[in-house]
């Protein structure tokens, strides 16, 4: 009885996921390169927009120009690169950002791609991870400059959940079985 409630909340436990956004980047020579991004929703949470950042402050990018012919597949979902701006002094970071159009939320295990930019760039080695921000399906900002793009080539592997759930329901069969020959032994 107790190994089949173990089982059960094991299989019950809603996995943990995330949102990824990972780039392709492709140097298009005299300092001209192009991102080529892929947005996957692993999280339990449905997806209403993302926004892509470049450059706080100015950074080495400039000439950014957004790719609307790479936005692929009849998705429901609009895009586009918004200038940096003065806000109160501060001089805000150039965005790409999609979102989603007539409900068609990013729900999970969904994916978006390819969304394209290219930009000058003026740093000393190749650009890298940008920060990105999530929208949830009723437009409340998730996650504000504290997730990055990753570079396709450097994406981990990531363990399926249900190897841990197997792995818990493993583990208690095996701790069932034990207290079950411990308590026949002690009579």
């Amino acid at each position: 009885m107790l190994a089949a409630a173990l089982i059960f909340a094991v299989c019950a436990i809603q996995t943990a996921g995330a949102v990824t956004v990972e780039y392709n980047a492709i140097d298009l020579s005299n300092g001209l390169w192009q991102f080529d991004y892929t947005i996957f929703n692993d999280s339990q949470i449905e997806i209403s927009a993302i926004d892509i950042f470049f450059g706080f402050d100015g950074g080495p990018y400039s000439n950014l120009e957004f790719l609307p012919a790479s936005w692929l597949g009849d998705i429901g979902w609009g895009a586009g690169l918004f200038p940096q701006f003065d806000f109160g002094g501060i001089l805000e970071p150039w965005i790409l950002s999609a979102w989603a159009e007539d409900g068609d939320l990013l729900s999970y295990g969904g994916s978006l791609g390819v969304l394209s930019v290219q930009f000058d760039w003026a740093g000393n080695e190749a650009p890298g991870m940008q920060e990105f921000r999530l929208w949830d399906a009723i437009g409340s900002e998730l996650v504000d400059y504290d997730r990055f793009t990753r570079p396709v080539e450097n994406a981990p592997p990531v363990p399926e959940p249900g190897t841990m759930a197997l792995l818990g329901t493993g583990l208690a069969g095996l701790f069932a079985y034990y207290r079950k020959n411990k308590a026949r032994k002690n009579r």
